[in-house]
This record gives structure tokens, C-alpha cells and sequence, in this order.
């Protein structure tokens, strides 16, 4: 049985890492920025307030080394965005197997786009990148350079955080706020526009595990988002349904297998969890708009492992510390759909008052239920909402759709005037 570090987690974002580990890990050891009381269930935890800041993790690693000597620590798991290149520098010093420089590369996004340019295997939209020291200077950059419509993306973001459309001279100043909510450097804007793809388009995300070189387990999913229109007037993109197993068809599933091939070649991506997004166009084209090396954000993972019996994190956990895949561990044991729901319609910003769920409406068909906001707590516009829910079983898409959509009603949410 493993001892296991997690780099940063939270019950309400990360519920199904522990409770998918459980059976291969005895003990769970946390390293977060705060502490919160989720970690009375954890066996111990180390507090770095700097933990995201990238200007010391050098030191930060160095901390945690010393907390992983000291507890005997003998295996790491990470699903944040922002700790994968930390992951990879600690493994490094820890002497264990690494994908460093290939996580480095995936990370930026401008290096991706321009690695794949022309690759006649991969359809991708169009691009520029724009660097910017100031949000003044990013809205004059913008102005002299963009045409329309587009898509900004901040290279730094994650989960559509501060991804804006772009229709006019107009959008522009209400796309950067967007963006300014996500830098966390403070003298750098540097920013994606792309070409608008479609905005009704089929958004297919590929969790793809990769280990010794060798491609060994694609799982698809549904994410259905929706266009967005904050009171400041920005355009963004929210998630609304995350549907598994995918309802594309073989043909299709073929062709993205196919670019996903194509990514693990031209990356050398030898072992390695891989979240690989693709959208169809209005003439029926798949393109690449995301890869992030790591496994899929939000409950993805749960949602397969209720579809198929196919445990997504362990697949992760296995690749990350070197553990040889078993073809059991990526063999479906059943054939199941699960819809995942997120909370955040008709939302405003502002301070929680009170969320109550009327438990009479569909609460018996729930696998699973997370608010991750709180009474008194105060919520802005999120790509995810304040929650969500996840409803599995032998149903088809519609029929999921509709009992999510129960579940949803059930749930009542007053802010303080």
C-alpha cells in the first residue's frame, strides 16, 4: 500500500482522487496554500502560502522534500494545472522518473500552436499571439491587430477561465477584464487569438494515457458549454452538461484517435496523462484547441470510472509513479452513461446567502452532489458555477439530461441583497 503526497486538494474539487486511491493507497499526505478543514481526513498536511507562485519553486520544493523524507512518502499525485512543472522538478530531484521538458513545452500554449503549425495531420484554428506588459497596452494590441470575430485565450488559463469571444470593437475592453481576473503576473498579459472555430460546435475531450511511449487508453467525453454574457458585458464560455461515455460516432472517434497519435509522436510523449480537447467545425472538421498535460479538470474522471468501471486517476496515479499499466486496469467492466450538471444559470454575482435543495425532486437517482461554494461566501461568474451534480445508470442522453435537469431545479440559490 502507498503513501501518497497530493499536490493541493479539496474534497469539493477533488472529491474523487481520494476516494478512487483509497483501495491502492493507505495513507493521504497534502501540500496546499491554506489549510482547510477537509484535511481532518488526511494523515498530514504542509502548509506553503507560495505554493502556486512559480518565482519560488525552487524553495518550494525544497520544503516538501524534506516533508516527504520526514513522512516517508513514497509515491505523488497531481491534477493542477498550475503544479504539473513542479511535479516534474520534484520528481527530478526525488530521482524519480519525469517528464519535464515535455511538460514544459505542452504548457505554453504559443510553443504548441507554432510546433504544430502546417502539421497537415492535426486541423487546428488559426493564431497569434499577443504579449502585453499592462491591460492598456493589451487593449491598443488588440485593437490595431485583431479581426473579427476571434477568441482570446490568456496562455496561462485553464478550464475556459477567461476566454473570451471577440465580435467587435466593443468586445474588446469587456474580453481583457476577463482576462485581467486570470493573470496572476502582474506585468505580464500575454494572451492566444484564435479564429472562432464554431460556437455550436461538438467540443469532444480525450483523456489519453500514456505510458512507456505506448498509447494505452483513450476515454471520450461530451462537453457542452454555452455562451455567456456577464454584466460587464464580456462574452464567455460556461459548462452546462459533461456527458460520458461519448455519443460521437466510430468515424469520428477514429479521426481524433488518429491526431491524438499524431500529438504523442510529435511531443515524445513517453509517460504521460493527457487532457486533449477537439471541436467540430460548421463543415464537419475536428480541430485541436487544447492540450494540457494532465489528467481532465472537474469530475470527468468519476464520471467514467461510474460509466465503465475504468478508474481514471488510478490510470494517472499508476503512469505518474512508474507502476506498469495491467490491461485490467483499462478494460470496461460494464457499459453505463453519467451526466455531470454544472450549477450556474441564472446566477449573479455576489454573497451567498443561503442554498437549499428541495430533497422530494430526483435526489434518489444522485451518485454525487458538490457545491463549491458555501453560505456567506462570495461567488463571481464561474465557468463551473457553484456546483455541480453527477447522475449515472442505463439511461441514454436524453434521459440524463432530464433527470440532471430535475436535480438542478431541486436546488435554490438567494444571495445577500
Amino acid at each position: 500500500m502507498k503513501k501518497v503526497l497530493l499536490l493541493d486538494w479539496s474534497y469539493s474539487y477533488r472529491f474523487y482522487v481520494k476516494e478512487l486511491l483509497k483501495e491502492d493507497c493507505r495513507d493521504f499526505y497534502v501540500v496546499a496554500p491554506e489549510y482547510i478543514a477537509d484535511f481532518e481526513a488526511i494523515t498530514d498536511y504542509l502548509i506553503i502560502s507560495e505554493l502556486y507562485e512559480s518565482n519560488y519553486i525552487e524553495k518550494n520544493i525544497n520544503e516538501i522534500i524534506s516533508f516527504v523524507n520526514k513522512n516517508k512518502i513514497n509515491s505523488l499525485f497531481n491534477t493542477e494545472d498550475e503544479l504539473v512543472l513542479l511535479e516534474n522538478r520534484l520528481k527530478e530531484k526525488l530521482g524519480l522518473k519525469n517528464c519535464q521538458s515535455v511538460v514544459e513545452t505542452l504548457q505554453n500554449k504559443h510553443l504548441v500552436r507554432k510546433i504544430l503549425e502546417g502539421n497537415l495531420k492535426i486541423k487546428s484554428p488559426k493564431f497569434s499571439c499577443i504579449e502585453a506588459r499592462s491591460r492598456d497596452e493589451l487593449v491598443n494590441k488588440l485593437k490595431a491587430n485583431i479581426s473579427f470575430p476571434s477568441i482570446i485565450k490568456p496562455l496561462s488559463s485553464n478550464f475556459s477561465s477567461g476566454v473570451s469571444l471577440v465580435e467587435s470593437y466593443k468586445d474588446i475592453e469587456n474580453a481583457v477584464e476577463a482576462v485581467v481576473l486570470e493573470v496572476e503576473d502582474a506585468n505580464s498579459y500575454d494572451i492566444l487569438v484564435e479564429d472562432v472555430i464554431s460556437l455550436n460546435g461538438q467540443l469532444i475531450s480525450v483523456e489519453t494515457f500514456v505510458q512507456n511511449g505506448k498509447l494505452k487508453c483513450v476515454l471520450f467525453t461530451d462537453e457542452n458549454q454555452y455562451l455567456h454574457i456577464r454584466n460587464n458585458g464580456s462574452k464567455t464560455f460556461y459548462y452546462d452538461n459533461i456527458f460520458v461515455q461519448s455519443t460521437c460516432s466510430k468515424v469520428d472517434r477514429e479521426i481524433m484517435l488518429e491526431m491524438v497519435k499524431e500529438i504523442i509522436g510529435v511531443f515524445k510523449v513517453s509517460d504521460l496523462t493527457l487532457h486533449i480537447e477537439f471541436k467540430l467545425d460548421n463543415s464537419g472538421i475536428w480541430h485541436l484547441v487544447e492540450i494540457n498535460p494532465r489528467l481532465g479538470g472537474g469530475p470527468i474522471a468519476y464520471s467514467h470510472y461510474l460509466s465503465t468501471g475504468i478508474n481514471p486517476v488510478l490510470l494517472s496515479f499508476k503512469i505518474s509513479n512508474d507502476i506498469t499499466l495491467e490491461l485490467s486496469d483499462t478494460t470496461k467492466k460494464f457499459n453505463r452513461n453519467a451526466n455531470i450538471k454544472f450549477f450556474n444559470k441564472g446566477l449573479k454575482a455576489g454573497r451567498i446567502n443561503k442554498i437549499s435543495i428541495d430533497s422530494s425532486k430526483a435526489i434518489n437517482y444522485l451518485d454525487k452532489i458538490i457545491f463549491y461554494f458555501q453560505e456567506g461566501e462570495y461567488y463571481n461568474y464561474s465557468p463551473t458555477g457553484i456546483g455541480f451534480s453527477i447522475v449515472s445508470g442505463d439511461y441514454n442522453e436524453v434521459q440524463l439530461y432530464k433527470i440532471s435537469n430535475t436535480v438542478k431545479e431541486s436546488i435554490e440559490v438567494t444571495f445577500i441583497e
